[in-house]
């Protein structure tokens, strides 16, 4: 007996029938010669499993665990310093006009003092009862009235004894012997304050019936001056002859330090 590839022919392409062994094309579904019910053979395909999505969910599980704890850590570093809810420190406040040795220390490790002014001029006065001295006795119910023709440029100048260094000034600006006083004369608006013939500092003070902080600082080696730039109106008040058109400064005090 041959071997089959030594048989008649090549190999047959098609589908044999298995009930008469006719070949046929492999298109067919029924056998060309009997009829017969052709059934080809399948190979299986291969299930190819997709590969497993990777799954974040884990990080919305950490996320906010990651959160919390920075959360936590915060607010644990903010008790440990002082509590993270305390109140703000208070900025200090300056120094009151009635100071004495022995107040506040400042950087230089001086205290902080009432200076004592030796004298006061000005560049003019509404006679001996307005005298620029009025405005450093101690005194709120006098005043330095200038009596010029026009304020702007008038000034008042304070003599110190020794150099010193002021941290801040209080000045009762206008007349303060009564309200009708203060509204019936000027009162300086603008004003520039200078230490020993410099080009000085310019502040603005309110229009109001009470003494007022002037923020200003400097070292002075014998003499400051504050020249009144411009000045609210004065007004008619219960004040016979009001209003007046007179500039006046009741009180002037400075703090700081002296050697």
């Amino acid at each position: 007996m041959k071997p089959p590839d030594e048989l008649g022919g090549p190999a047959p392409s098609g589908i044999i029938c298995s009930a008469c062994g006719t070949e046929n094309d492999t298109s067919r579904r029924f056998c060309r010669s009997c009829g017969n019910p052709l059934f080809a053979m399948e190979t299986p395909e291969l299930e190819v499993e997709e590969p497993k999505r990777r799954s974040w969910r884990w990080l919305a599980i950490l996320v906010p665990i990651l959160l919390v704890a920075g959360i936590l850590g915060f607010v644990g570093a903010a008790w440990l310093r002082g509590g993270l809810f305390a109140a703000a420190s208070p900025v200090p406040s300056s120094v009151p006009a009635t100071a004495t040795p022995g107040g506040s220390q400042p950087s230089s490790g001086q205290p902080v003092v009432q200076l004592k002014v030796a004298s006061a001029t000005a560049s003019s006065r509404l006679g001996d009862k307005w005298a620029p001295s009025k405005a450093i006795d101690g005194r709120t119910d006098t005043s330095w009235q200038e009596g010029a023709k026009t304020e702007a440029n008038q000034w008042i100048q304070l003599a110190f004894k020794d150099p010193v260094t002021v941290t801040s000034i209080m000045i009762w600006a206008g007349s303060h012997t009564a309200e009708a006083n203060y509204f019936g004369n000027l009162r300086p608006r603008r004003i520039t304050i200078a230490a020993d013939g410099g080009p000085g500092q310019k502040f603005e003070l309110a229009d109001k019936f009470e003494p007022q902080e002037i923020a200003y600082s400097g070292p002075v080696t014998s003499q400051l001056r504050i020249t009144i730039n411009d000045t609210y109106p004065s007004k008619k008040t219960s004040l016979a002859g009001s209003p007046f058109d007179d500039c006046a400064i009741s009180e002037l005090r400075f703090t700081g330090t002296a050697p």
